[in-house]
Formats: C-alpha cells, sequence, structure tokens
C-alpha cells in the first residue's frame, strides 16, 4: 500500500508509525521514515522517542549519517531526552562517514545508559570509532570496560565482537603485539586471519606459520582462507613461503 494511503485510513497513532517506521529501518527505507515524522507533525502529533529512533536506525542502516545526526538533534529541541538506544544508532552512523563525530557522542550516551546491555551497546559503538581511528589503545581500554559488563549483560555476543574489533583496531605495527594477546582464547576464522596479519606487522613469520597450522586443525577450515595471510607475513619477514593450499594438499606425510 501506498504510502500516502496507508496515512489517510491510519489517523496519527504513535505505537502504528513506530511499527511502520521499524519494518522500514529494516529494508532501509529511510526516506519513508522521515515521510512518517514529517507527516505526524503536521498532524500535530508529536513523535515519540521509539518513532524517532527507528527513523534513526534507518538512516544508520542507508549510511545517512547527516539525517541521523540531525533526528538526535531534533529530539532535544522538543525537549526529548535521547536514550542509548538513539546514541548508538547515530554513533553507528558517524562511524560510517567521521569517527569524530561518534566519540563526540560516546560520553552523552554512556549517561543515558542505565541497563549492561544498553551501555555496552554504546560501548561497542564507541569502540568502532576508535578502531576507525586507528586509535588502538583507547579501544583496548573500551574493551576492557566492556568486559566489565558482561556477566550482567543478557546478550553475550557482544563481546566476540568487541573482541574482533580491537583486534582490527590493533592491526597495526605499534600494536601488533597487542592483538596477538587479545587472541588469546578467541579463536575464530576471523580473529585467527587477524592474528596471522599482526603476526606479518611484527615480522613474526614463525608465529605466522604456527597459527595457520594450529588454525587449520582448530577450525577444520581451508588452507586457502588464511593462506594469503601467512603469505604476507613470511614476505614482510623475507621468510620461507608457507606451501600453497594445491601444493599443500600434494604434500606426503613424513
Amino acid at each position: 500500500m501506498p504510502l500516502s494511503c496507508w496515512q489517510r485510513t491510519n489517523p496519527p497513532n504513535l505505537i502504528h508509525y513506530a511499527t511502520a517506521a521499524s519494518a522500514c529501518a529494516k529494508v532501509h527505507c529511510w526516506e519513508m521514515c522521515l515521510e512518517l515524522l514529517c507527516h505526524l507533525n503536521q498532524a500535530a502529533a508529536r513523535p515519540d522517542l521509539v518513532l524517532r529512533s527507528a527513523a534513526i536506525s534507518a538512516c544508520e542502516r542507508s549510511y545517512q549519517w547527516q539525517h541521523a545526526l540531525a533526528l538526535l538533534d531534533a529530539m532535544g529541541n522538543d525537549l526529548i531526552l535521547p536514550d542509548s538506544v538513539a546514541y548508538s544508532a547515530t554513533m553507528l552512523a558517524c562511524n560510517k562517514a567521521t569517527e569524530d563525530l561518534a566519540l563526540v557522542l560516546l560520553e552523552s550516551a554512556l549517561r543515558q545508559a542505565d541497563k549492561p546491555d544498553d551501555a555496552i551497546s554504546v560501548l561497542s559503538a564507541g569502540l568502532g570509532a576508535y578502531a576507525a581511528a586507528r586509535d588502538w589503545q583507547r579501544a583496548v581500554q573500551v574493551l576492557l570496560e566492556i568486559q566489565l559488563l558482561a556477566p550482567r549483560a543478557q546478550a553475550k555476543h557482544w563481546l566476540q565482537d568487541a573482541q574482533t574489533t580491537a583486534m582490527f583496531a590493533a592491526l597495526q605495527p605499534s600494536g601488533w603485539e597487542q592483538c596477538m594477546v587479545l587472541f588469546q582464547g578467541h579463536a575464530n576464522l576471523t580473529s585467527l586471519g587477524c592474528a596471522i596479519r599482526a603476526c606479518g606487522m611484527g615480522r613474526y613469520w614463525l608465529g605466522a606459520l604456527r597459527l595457520l597450522d594450529e588454525g587449520i586443525d582448530a577450525l577444520k577450515c581451508e588452507r586457502r582462507a588464511l593462506w594469503s595471510a601467512a603469505h604476507l607475513a613470511c614476505q614482510a619477514s623475507e621468510a620461507p613461503q608457507p606451501l600453497s593450499p594445491e601444493l599443500s594438499q600434494m604434500a606426503l606425510p613424513l
């Protein structure tokens, strides 16, 4: 049903509009979310926090960080106090353009996070901003805060995602050893590839080859998935190259 027809058959009802906005956000229809807000304003109905947060989420998913930031600012103008959901979505939107804006929002967002899961959501957005800024020291500090909150949070996937993000932040010559520390006990294909690349940053080619062999055995993954990272690590150290996936399959055990 076209939006204009839906509006004519549905008088302003915040619950209905919030549901529609959430549905639009899931399919990246950020323009339609903004139309819903405009329609409510024209009907002299005041969009509530849930509806505005859904609109911000739609903008975030569609890389419309300017609109997300404008919606957050409009909450203050309308005397609506943004919650952690609105702040987190806006920070994620800003991360896709300029991490500086996300970090400006971090302190204000944490003040509104009264539950562990809300605080972790905000901190994860801040962690992404520090990773984008290549500031691995602060990224690790934020990770420690998330780890302290994790036992009291209901959602458990935050911690693994945060560790992986911190590893990517430390993936540079000054932080490769910290990347290896974060990898301990955190073995999955993404983090393993990151750790092998970190070995290349530190010219630690023996470590790259060890992780390549151990990771293939532990994760039961194909050698091809990790070989390029190990190859680059050895190349950076001017060390012997690991066998290519094709040759490793042909190699006979001793």
